[in-house]
């Protein structure tokens, strides 16, 4: 398999550890609203595997969805609107 043939699965792949981390994060966090340390690590770990997945769907899947698809402008820009959420949350918590 080649590294355009991996793409589709190494992203799949990548979304389920996201969520089992944000799942992870989700039980570990107090209601008293102060993060303990198992919340700041797995904040940290959340962190170093979303900017290189990020990155990767930004630089790689949304052009092809744009050149691709139908509605590729819309669903990248949206994809993109989520993205920018997503970074300005891990921005506040941290």
């Amino acid at each position: 398999m080649n590294a355009a043939e991996g793409f589709p699965s190494r992203l799949s792949a990548e979304h389920r550890a996201i969520e089992a981390l944000l799942r992870r994060l989700n039980r570990s966090t107090t209601r008293a609203g102060a993060p303990d340390e198992e919340a700041l690590r797995l904040l940290g770990s959340l962190r170093q595997l979303l900017a290189p997945h990020l990155l990767a769907e930004e630089a790689h899947l949304y052009p092809l969805a744009r050149r691709c698809l139908a509605a590729g402008d819309a669903l990248a820009d949206a994809a993109g609107g989520s993205h920018a959420a997503i970074r300005r949350l891990l921005d506040r918590a941290e």
